[in-house]
């Protein structure tokens, strides 16, 4: 493992959520390494006995814009090799690095993911029907989906909508945890609204088995109120086939 340092734009940081003015730098770490995998410091600002002071300027003379901080990760050596590291001034392996390992945006990762767990599908040796099922459930469509509404009344069983074509079938414990049983299984899902269905499969927020909504700490307050899932819960308590789903997702999937 060697350190590496790497400047990070404050601009890219609040555009992908990581960010705001009412954020100190120790959170602005915080969310950093929960995005990345790889062990990561603000030493410099940590040895910093202005550190609050450095950020009041920032934002009290709207610098934040074009200023950039130093952070230090500590990286593995094929790493520093794959992104040409090991060369003092590779500014653009520092970049590549960024984008695919910081700033990637949860969308494209799921979208890398889907495709990936379809190719998967298609590979295996089982008969047709079950594949096409399969295929479906993972997409959030087919008789996965309409079983799972069902279970709801044909509604988000957060926000009670009824509006249909913005309501996803969200499996519980995920796709790539489950067995094909599991996969198919409409109390393995939930009947969410699209920005729920993100946050949800993001780990941002989950369940208690009584029903009970509860938030990451990494979703900031203003987030929070966007979303309007701070007094959240299910209109109505989980059957218990359902229950036994959520504890999983709590210790997997929920990000704290």
């Amino acid at each position: 493992m060697s350190i590496v340092k790497f400047k990070i734009s404050l601009t890219r940081c609040k555009k992908h959520g990581l960010y705001n003015s009412n954020s100190s730098f120790l959170d602005l770490e915080k969310n950093l390494q929960a995005k990345c995998k790889y062990s990561l410091y603000l030493g410099e600002l940590r040895n910093d006995n202005n550190i609050d002071q450095y950020r009041e300027s920032i934002h009290k003379n709207k610098k934040y814009e074009k200023t950039s901080i130093s952070i230090c990760f500590d990286l593995p050596k094929k790493i520093i090799n794959k992104y040409g590291l090991q060369e003092k001034d590779n500014y653009e392996g520092k970049k590549i690095f960024q984008n695919e390992n910081i700033f990637s945006t949860e969308q494209t990762n799921s979208q890398r993911m889907l495709s990936g767990d379809i190719k998967v599908l298609l590979e295996k040796k089982i008969d047709i029907t079950t594949k096409e099922a399969l295929v479906n459930a993972r997409v959030g469509q087919g008789m996965f989906r309409l079983k799972v509404l069902q279970l709801w009344d044909s509604r988000c069983c957060v926000t009670g909508s009824t509006t249909i074509d913005a309501i996803r079938a969200s499996h519980i414990k995920p796709w790539r945890d489950s067995t094909d049983e599991e996969r198919l299984n409409p109390y393995n899902g939930l009947p969410l609204t699209a920005s729920l269905d993100a946050l949800f499969d993001a780990g941002l927020i989950s369940f208690e088995s009584s029903g009970t909504l509860i938030v990451s700490p990494l979703l900031s307050e203003r987030e929070r109120n966007i979303f309007q899932v701070e007094l959240g819960s299910l209109t109505k308590v989980p059957n218990e086939l359902t229950a036994e789903y959520l504890p999983y997702h709590r210790k997997h999937v929920f990000r704290e």
